[in-house]
């Protein structure tokens, strides 16, 4: 009858352990240096084609790309009848 109580106490002492020693361990986030507000993380592995971190909040965006009208709209339908 005094055995669950214990177990339970004893689960609940270790999960509480790990979840705030889980946070000493968290990454601290860091704000871009060039003022654009985006956030990331320095201490992530370098991807080796580009030099940079994964998460680096310094790394280049792409390029915008708008994308173009298709070319047949005058004549939508017009390859489906040939």
């Amino acid at each position: 009858m005094y055995r669950y109580p214990t177990i339970l106490s004893l689960a609940v002492a270790l999960a509480l352990s790990l979840t705030f020693s889980a946070t000493g361990v968290a990454a601290e986030l860091v704000k871009a240096k060039d003022g654009s507000g985006v956030i990331g993380y320095k201490d992530t592995p370098i991807l080796p084609w580009c030099g940079y971190c994964v998460h680096d909040p310094d790394r280049p965006a792409p390029k915008k790309v708008t994308p173009g009208k298709p070319s047949t709209e005058e004549k939508l339908g017009a390859a489906q009848r040939k």
